[in-house]
This record gives C-alpha cells, structure tokens and sequence, in this order.
C-alpha cells in the first residue's frame, strides 16, 4: 500500500506532514502510485506556488479559464501517468482544490495579508 505526504501549514502557523491516502469510489482498494507516479506528483506540487502566483497575478475576470485549462492538464497528464479515470479525477481534484486555495490566499491584497497575520499572532498569545 503506498501512501502520499503533504507538508501543510496549519491555521496556527506551525509545519506538519500529514498523510493522504484516496480510495476510489470504483474500487474498495486504496490508490496506490509507483514511484514514477509518485516522483510526477511531487512535481506537480512543488509547482503549484509558482502556477498559483501566476493565475493571481492575471485578471480575475480570466483566472477561471486558467483554472479550467490547469485542471483539464493535470487530468490529462494523469492518464498519461497510467492512473484509472477515477483515480486521475480523484489525484486532479485533489490537486486544482489545492491550487485554488494557494489562488485565493495569493490573491489577498497587503492589508488582507497582515490581517490575517495579526489574526493569527493573536490568537497566540497567552491572555
């Protein structure tokens, strides 16, 4: 059984690896990826910053179609990789649910930034 790590933030700041592992609604089995599979995946994530910067950085008005276009290459690319349909739409969801994420947090204006950030330094802080 192969399983996948993400490092995440959590809302408190702190760096934590959590494991994920999708089962498909096809198959009572977990999804297993081989290690091609699993060194394209990382490859994927890594750049998703990077991607997610640059949608932010277009016109809101045109940031849907870019994220219509990434989501249709990330299913393509895992059929290609050899993952069953739902399996590939399972890995692509998961991956454009990150992407939009990392879009909208990229999105925020300055202000928005460091309120978010007083929020959470805030919250830390021993009352």
């Amino acid at each position: 059984m192969s399983e996948w790590r993400w490092p995440l933030l959590t809302p408190g700041g702190e760096r934590e690896t959590r494991c994920i592992l999708r089962t498909s609604e096809a198959f009572s089995e977990p999804m297993t990826l081989d290690s091609q599979q699993r060194k394209y995946l990382e490859i994927i994530v890594v750049g998703l910053p990077h991607l997610a910067e640059a949608i932010a950085a277009i016109p809101y008005e045109h940031q849907a179609r870019a994220l219509d276009a990434a989501g249709r290459r990330y299913l393509k690319t895992f059929r290609q990789l050899g993952l069953s349909e739902p399996e590939s739409q399972t890995w692509a969801s998961s991956i454009m649910r990150r992407l939009r994420r990392q879009v909208a947090e990229a999105g925020l204006t300055e202000k928005d930034k460091l309120k978010k950030l007083y929020d959470i330094a805030s919250k830390r802080q021993p009352t």
